[in-house]
């Protein structure tokens, strides 16, 4: 198993009016330990490119080999512009100090010490965040991502489908907001993939997040009825390439806000698990947030 790939990520979930938004980074921030430039190859250099891509201002590419799941083990041009890019967005601690204006490209210590700054400050942001419908945070820790060569190899999920309680919804591949939380959709409708985490399909823990609740408009939101779901219910991933992927629903959790959700995240069986999270409970009008969140606990047939 790859060190890199292998090690462990901590995510923070902070869920904003009626949808679940994660961060993840990594529960080691010592995750790129050697100077790596133009022409390297290693899971480390796949690694940096995931992490360039979780920010929408250093992608190393918008699509196609590079972006945000085509990540490669290769350092080449496009990764080296996406690097210049995060040098130069944090110019004042990374490139001042050593007497430099404008970025290099190379992954050096300056630029290393302030990659595991950005990981620490955000595994040690617990404290809750709001926004215009505000929010609360919730810690999950312990969370494990397994090496892509120890797992199946499914497509991109496209597509999640809930006969039980008529959802066949788009999925949306969201990465980082350059302020730590992940994108969402912009409507009632869709749901969103932890593009960070395993695809469905893969080992370990697949995360898909649904808004919850009324909109202005009185339309109601994907996951109203997840709550509905009981053991044995069947839920189902199309990938692109075509390919549907069943689950079967395990069990369901309601969780404080505020509660350690290690499981949610993490797994350590060896196994493909799909996990659905949304909000639940009481509108509180002061702290803007639901009481509860739910998440749905599904294993690959």
């Amino acid at each position: 198993m790859s060190k890199i790939l292998s090690r462990r990520i901590l995510p923070i979930v902070v869920f904003t009016g009626f949808i679940l938004f994660p961060a993840f980074v990594f529960a080691s921030t010592n995750v790129f330990t050697r100077t790596l430039c133009a022409g390297m190859l290693g899971e480390d250099v796949r690694e940096l490119q995931r992490f360039l891509n979780a920010d929408t201002e250093t992608r190393v590419a918008s699509a196609g080999v590079g972006s945000a799941g085509n990540e490669t083990d290769y350092f080449g041009p496009a990764t080296k512009h996406a690097l210049i890019k995060f040098q130069e967005k944090y110019r004042t601690e990374v490139l001042i100090p050593v007497g430099l204006t404008s970025g290099t490209g190379i992954l050096g210590a300056k630029t290393r010490e302030k990659i595991s700054t950005l990981l620490e400050t955000t595994r040690s942001a617990i404290s809750p965040k709001s926004s215009t419908q505000g929010g609360s945070v919730l810690l999950i820790e312990n969370a494990t991502t397994l090496s892509k060569q120890e797992q199946a190899n499914p497509g991109l999920p496209v597509r999640l489908k809930i006969p039980g309680i008529d959802v066949d919804a788009v999925i949306e591949h969201v990465g980082l907001t350059p302020d730590g939380s992940m994108d969402t959709t912009k409507g009632p409708d869709g749901v969103t993939w932890f593009k960070l985490g395993p695809r469905p399909g893969e080992n370990g823990s697949a995360v898909i997040a649904g808004h919850y609740g009324t909109w202005k408009n009185g339309k109601g939101s994907v996951f109203d009825n997840l709550y509905k779901l009981r053991k044995g219910d069947k839920l189902y991933i199309e990938d692109d390439k075509g390919a549907i992927i069943s689950f079967v629903v395990r069990e369901s959790r309601k969780y404080n806000p505020s509660a350690d959700a290690s499981d949610v995240f993490g797994s350590n069986d060896g196994k493909s698990h799909l996990n659905l999270i949304t909000c639940e409970g009481i509108w509180n009008k002061v702290s803007k947030t639901y009481s509860n969140r739910l998440v749905v606990f599904a294993d690959k047939e």
